[in-house]
């Protein structure tokens, strides 16, 4: 079992929003994010747990359990990459865009592949297990 769970919540209310880490227990609050102007949600552990992905306002972010080691994976201007999800392997990511699902590598590297377009929406794309 997880020793820690990610979760992000309100800074202020002109919407930005901090990434916290929390022990199953309630005790061990981490703040990981500052927020900066911006809004950082939809944590979501590797499944090694040593990277957690996130959305930095419009943008994809990996960084450490800790808060440090940030590293931005997407730059679309003006479009918001949605529900992140990484594969069992963790080499992969899949999120949302325009209600499109597409599928990149974890490392940022490369262009994200189209895999399902669609006129109405398609959202929060999840990997299966390993097995599946």
């Amino acid at each position: 079992m997880g020793k820690k769970i990610a979760f992000h919540r309100a800074a202020n209310y002109h919407s930005e929003y901090v990434i916290y880490t929390i022990t199953p227990d309630g005790t061990g609050l981490n703040v990981l994010t500052n927020a900066d102007n911006s809004y950082e949600l939809e944590p979501v552990w590797s499944p090694s747990g040593d990277r957690i992905l996130f959305r930095k306002s419009s943008d994809l972010w990996t960084m450490s359990p800790t808060g440090d080691d940030k590293k931005q994976l997407t730059t679309n201007p003006g479009k918001q990459e949605l529900s992140p999800s990484w594969s069992p392997d963790a080499q992969q990511i899949a999120f949302e865009l325009n209600n499109n699902i597409y599928v990149m590598s974890a490392d940022g590297t490369g262009s994200p592949t189209l895999i399902e377009r669609s006129d109405v929406v398609n959202s929060h794309p999840y990997w299966g297990p390993a097995s599946q």
